[in-house]
């Protein structure tokens, strides 16, 4: 069981005719007010930020159904033609150009053309123009370096000032020489050995002769 507040209403299916709105009361003794017919409505020129009150001829194209463009039904996201001339009347007095005449819009073109080229020659003996990247590729750059430096961490070196370092000089470890030994001759070795043994029996003789001697005894 619905509320009255609760309740819907027919939608309003508003046409292309002579201007025709019903007032509608709703709760707290509001109104709300539906367009049956409309032939009138405000449009804006959004490259030359212009609105103006101009006349709705018919309906092009709806995304939802072929039958709003055969009954010419204004709905939102309807693509609608309007007429064009209070837009026309404006440029003129804006840009001093007729819209209207195929000539003078040639004209027009051929000239911002011609402005074009004299910029870009200005440019060329300057430098190279600084191109200039749309905001939402921008945003979506800057988001990517976010995350990839997020990901990478960062290692942070400091660096130092270079000093002019002289050669430092090592010290020299001095090696002592040792003699070397020469080998000594086997003939030194054997003349060696019998002088020692000819010592031994000098030595050795004379004590012999001291026991043969008799001892003389006195009588």
């Amino acid at each position: 069981m619905k509320r009255k507040f609760e309740i819907g209403r027919q939608p309003a299916n508003t046409k292309i005719g002579e201007k025709k709105i019903t007032r509608i009361r709703v709760r707290g003794g509001n109104y709300k007010f539906r367009a049956l017919r409309l032939d009138h409505g405000n449009y804006s020129w959004a490259g030359e930020s212009v609105t103006r009150k101009t006349r709705v001829l018919k309906v092009v194209y709806n995304s939802t159904n072929n039958e709003l463009v055969r009954t010419n039904t204004l709905v939102k996201g309807s693509i609608i033609l309007i007429d064009s001339t209070p837009f026309k009347a404006w440029y003129l007095q804006y840009y001093n150009i007729d819209l209207s005449n195929k000539k003078e819009i040639a004209a027009a073109v051929d000239k911002k053309l011609l402005v074009k080229e004299v910029k870009e020659e200005k440019g060329k003996k300057t430098g190279p123009a600084e191109k200039t990247v749309p905001k939402k590729e921008g945003e979506k750059l800057k988001k990517e370096e976010k995350s990839a430096a997020k990901k990478q961490p960062e290692t942070k070196t400091e660096e130092k000032p270079e000093k002019s370092k002289k050669p430092e000089k090592k010290p020299e470890k001095k090696t002592e020489e040792k003699p070397e030994k020469k080998p000594e001759k086997k003939s030194e070795k054997k003349s060696e050995k019998s002088e020692k043994s000819e010592k031994t029996e000098k030595s050795e003789k004379p004590e012999k002769s001291e026991k043969q001697k008799p001892e003389k005894k006195n009588l």
